[in-house]
């Protein structure tokens, strides 16, 4: 018999990979991969970003994130029939603010730069969300990075899903991918 008295809860975990795209072949796949999820083909996002990384890797960390209180309300409220948020993940965002993540955060520290994110699936209880920047599009050190619920274009829209820090330097010639998992549990 299950313990009862287990919490439930949302983990959050992710993997971030920079990879070097100076190569025409690193090309090639940076351009397939922005082509297949301006179609949505997150099948084939996932399947082009897999090859990108395992031929043109340079580095690969994972950590956790938080999913703060602003999240978890947009998901009660959604399941509750409030219809303000769709409770659907659309952008990602990095920053430049390395202060702590906290419960009560509802945007990221100092947003630079957003973009709509590159691929949603999921499989049984577990989410992966997959934010990605080309190699041209932005470069900088970041400190932080998030997604957020019904975003738009314009920095710190939508509502705050997860925020976590991060500590990458990404150059005009990689590009940064961020996997995140979330586990319902």
């Amino acid at each position: 018999m299950e313990n009862l008295k287990d919490k439930c809860g949302i983990k959050g975990e992710l993997l971030i990979s920079l990879s070097d795209v100076r190569s025409k072949a690193a090309q090639a796949l940076e351009r397939a991969i922005e082509a297949a999820r301006l179609r949505l083909d997150f099948k084939e996002v996932r399947r082009l970003l897999t090859e990108l990384n395992s031929k043109f890797l340079v580095d690969q960390f994972s950590l956790s994130n938080i999913v703060p209180t602003a999240g978890r309300t947009a998901l009660a409220m959604r399941l509750a029939g409030t219809t303000t948020y769709t409770s659907i993940l659309n952008y990602g965002a990095l920053g430049t603010n390395n202060t702590t993540p906290a419960n009560t955060d509802t945007t990221l520290g100092t947003e630079s730069y957003r973009k709509a994110l590159a691929s949603l699936t999921y499989s049984a209880n577990i989410a992966y969300i997959t934010q990605f920047y080309t190699a041209s599009e932005t470069s900088g050190t970041f400190s932080e990075t998030g997604v957020v619920i019904d975003g738009t274009a314009s920095a710190n829209t939508g509502q705050l899903f997860s925020r976590a820090l991060v500590s990458v330097t990404k150059t005009t010639s990689q590009t940064l991918t961020i996997d995140h998992t979330f586990t319902f549990s």
